[in-house]
């Protein structure tokens, strides 16, 4: 029923009945209502299953992100707890050095004044030396989870964008490369 056939009807609807009374059309062939039920049950028929199916695939790929967010977030969660262990354990080395430092100063404040200058100087580079070491192995064990971090994303990008024959080619490469400094290292000790 158009636009234009529903007026119509309206205005020979509010014409030909009584001011005070609702008028119902029950022929089914004038409303199209045989028309409108064909229409939603081939939908419903039909339209079902598709929607069925692309909303449990948008379900399932949304659910597997999710998962994949909550296993990164729960790995970045136990990788700064475990840097967060590591510098606790470096501030308490750092710690007990300087206590030792202050142990070592007051049994250096009963020797001569000469030696006690030459032990400062001693105590103090062994305290810098010990705090540059753990510093360094700090750094270190940092700069070797972020460089695993990003051999894992890396790889997970390779897995994700480059089809087996061009991952090949770039291990070739690699192993090529690594071969290669290997040998020159190699040449050079002898």
């Amino acid at each position: 029923m158009n636009i234009i056939t529903f007026l119509q009807y309206l205005i020979a609807m509010t014409e030909s009945s009584d001011k005070t009374s609702i008028f119902i059309n029950t022929d089914i062939f004038e409303t199209n209502l045989i028309n409108i039920l064909v229409v939603l049950f081939i939908l419903v028929y039909f339209g079902r299953p598709l929607i069925t199916d692309i909303l449990s695939k948008r379900q399932l790929n949304i659910s597997t992100k999710i998962e994949q967010s909550e296993t990164k977030r729960n790995e970045a969660v136990a990788k700064l707890t475990e840097a967060k262990n590591k510098l606790a354990q470096v501030e308490l080395v750092i710690t007990q050095i300087n206590q030792e430092a202050t142990q070592m100063a007051e049994n250096i404040k009963k020797m001569s004044l000469a030696q006690l200058e030459i032990d400062i100087k001693r105590i103090e580079e062994m305290t810098q030396e010990n705090i540059n070491a753990q510093q360094m192995l700090v750094f270190n064990q940092i700069r070797f989870k972020i460089a695993d971090l990003i051999m894992n994303e890396v790889l997970f990008l390779i897995k994700k964008y480059l089809s087996l024959n061009v991952q090949s080619q770039l291990v070739d490469n690699l192993i090529n490369q690594l071969e290669m400094q290997y040998d020159t290292k190699k040449s050079h000790n002898f």
